[in-house]
């Protein structure tokens, strides 16, 4: 018998559907559309398409949240914030600290999206958030970017 959660029969381990080659494949030609279309000026600013991607991940929700809040001007707040991520040895890039409160910031640390941990119904709901992301940067979803390049090419 098959659990219609997704769960075998002895142990409770979630069996998924594997990722789909093509969808991933998709959705990588989407972040460099999106990279090569990045406005300047944008509240973010990506080093290159995988810091791109982190932070979209992170903006989609798809991230571990860490609030500090502290009575201190917002400014030493944030220098704070950093420290405790170095102190945490994480990369700087796949961390975002972001200020959301007069006393408060917030940092960020996106999900990995490595093939194996990552289902395809997963895979294609956090990939349709990260081209809704794209599209509050770029005034045009990741999916009508590709479309648009498609038509051209």
């Amino acid at each position: 018998m098959t659990c219609p959660h997704g769960y075998d029969d002895c142990g409770g381990l979630q069996k998924h559907k594997p990722r789909s080659p093509e969808q991933h494949k998709r959705f990588f030609a989407m972040m460099k559309a999106a990279h090569d279309n990045w406005r300047e000026g944008h509240e973010f600013t990506p080093r290159n398409r995988d810091h791109l991607r982190r932070w979209l991940t992170a903006k989609a929700g798809y991230a571990d949240q860490s609030h500090i809040t502290a009575q201190i001007p917002i400014g030493d707040l944030v220098i704070l914030a950093e420290t405790i991520a170095k102190a945490a040895k994480q990369d700087r890039d796949d961390v975002f600290i972001r200020i959301t409160g007069p006393h408060r910031v917030t940092i960020y640390r996106p999900h990995s999206i490595a093939f194996a941990q990552m289902g395809h119904n997963t895979f294609c709901a956090w990939s349709d958030d990260v081209s809704t992301g794209i599209g509050r940067g770029l005034g045009i979803s990741g999916a009508e970017l590709l479309e648009s390049q498609a038509e051209v090419a």
